[in-house]
Formats: C-alpha cells, sequence, structure tokens
C-alpha cells in the first residue's frame, strides 16, 4: 500500500472510531451469512479504479483537489475490475441498483451489474450513496443533464437539483456521511425489495459498515473496500 493511502486509511479509521462511540442510531445487524427468514439480500460494490485514484499513485492527496478529475471517471483498469464481477453478479435475482450518481460509479454499476441491466432492472440514482462530499473535486459531481447524456439507461429522477448544490469548499464531516448511510437504509426498510444492488465508494462504505451497520465480530466486513470490490452481505432491517 502506498504512504498517502495509509495515511488516508488511518485518518479515516480514526474518525470512524470516535464516531461509533457516539452513534445513537440503532444499527442493523448485517452478516455474510442469512440471519433470518426476514433478512434482505445486500451487494455492495465499490467503483473500479478511478481517474483520481491513478493520479493520487503519482502525486498523494492533492490529486483529489485537482480540477482534471472533477466527477473522475474509470481508467481503463477500473473499467475491467468493474467488468469481473459479471460473473458473480449474472444470475441475481435483483430487484432494483442503487447507485451514486457520481461519473465511476454510475459506469461501475452498469459493467458490474450487465446482466441486471440486460434483464430491464431500475438502475436509481441515489445522493446519499455519494462519496464524502466537499473539497474534493473528484467527488464534485456533474449537472444531471450532462450524467443522464451519458448515461441514458440509468434513473436520475430523484435527485432534487440539477446542479450539486451539496458539494462545497468544506470536506463534509464523518458524521453527515454516516447519516446519508442511515437515511438509505431507512429507505430501503420502506421498500418490499429482498435482494438489492449497491454501487458506492470507499469512504462511504467503510462508515457504513463501521458505524450505520452492526457487523458482530465479522471482522472482514469491516474492512476498506478494494477498488471494484463485490461484498455480499445479508441485513436485517
Amino acid at each position: 500500500m502506498l504512504t498517502h493511502e495509509k495515511t488516508e486509511h488511518s485518518d479515516h479509521a480514526a474518525e470512524i472510531t470516535a464516531l461509533k462511540a457516539s452513534w445513537t442510531h440503532a444499527r442493523p445487524r448485517v452478516s455474510a451469512s442469512k440471519l433470518s427468514p426476514t433478512s434482505r439480500r445486500i451487494h455492495f460494490v465499490r467503483h473500479g479504479q478511478g481517474t483520481h485514484n491513478l493520479l493520487a499513485k503519482e502525486i498523494g492527496f492533492t490529486a483529489y483537489k485537482d480540477e482534471r478529475v472533477a466527477d473522475a471517471r474509470l481508467t481503463e483498469l477500473g473499467r475491467e475490475q468493474a467488468s469481473k464481477n459479471q460473473p458473480s453478479t449474472a444470475d441475481l435475482p435483483l430487484n432494483i441498483v442503487y447507485v451514486s450518481p457520481l461519473s465511476r460509479a454510475v459506469e461501475t454499476a452498469l459493467l458490474a451489474f450487465k446482466g441486471a441491466q440486460e434483464k430491464g432492472v431500475l438502475f436509481q440514482a441515489a445522493e446519499n450513496l455519494r462519496e464524502q462530499i466537499g473539497c474534493h473535486c473528484c467527488d464534485r459531481r456533474r449537472s444531471v443533464d450532462e450524467i443522464q447524456a451519458d448515461f441514458p439507461s440509468v434513473s436520475f429522477k430523484e435527485l432534487e437539483t440539477n446542479a450539486d448544490v451539496l458539494w462545497t469548499e468544506e470536506r463534509e464531516p464523518k458524521s453527515g456521511v454516516a447519516e446519508r448511510g442511515f437515511a438509505f437504509f431507512e429507505m430501503l426498510r420502506e421498500t418490499d425489495f429482498s435482494e438489492v444492488a449497491v454501487v458506492g465508494h470507499s469512504s462511504h462504505l467503510l462508515t457504513m459498515f463501521n458505524v450505520v451497520l452492526d457487523c458482530g465480530e465479522e471482522e472482514e466486513l469491516q474492512g476498506w473496500f478494494e477498488t471494484g470490490e463485490l461484498r455480499s452481505v445479508w441485513v436485517d432491517l
């Protein structure tokens, strides 16, 4: 692991540990094994390598603030990482695919769950699945008009504004990331979907699995998602 990645992971872990200690919401139980007859099956995927990840390997943390990687896209390797999930996802009985509206996540979703797209499963963009918002150009989304033009098969109708009004020069606190994750599961609780996919980002997923969800003693579920990684779990909502 590169030096900047070790530092980044350590910083995220420290913030998450502090937040977990003060978290007051009930934490849904999650496991790699089915927990109960009413457990929901959720397939989480982190986006494949993005142009910001590649640039960070060259210049470190400053890559995330570089305008060249605004709303970072997938690299060739990132597309390969996303596509490698197809044999595992082709026959999943998915009700819906939820995805962050950032371009690298949307493209990952369409590649990783190609079989679902071919079957006509709805791909729904959700702002609550975005990466930690603010400060980093790579996490500033384009307008809905621009993204929709690139990915016409994905629904962006649930996004409230065409422009990105959530991104600011200040970085969103981890508590904000966790609250968005909590809101996502509260929304999912109100549906009757039994099997869904969620495509998002490293910091957001790390926060969900360590603060919002209760992984019990399954430490392997609490680790950092690698680019393109698929992690299938059962959740009791």
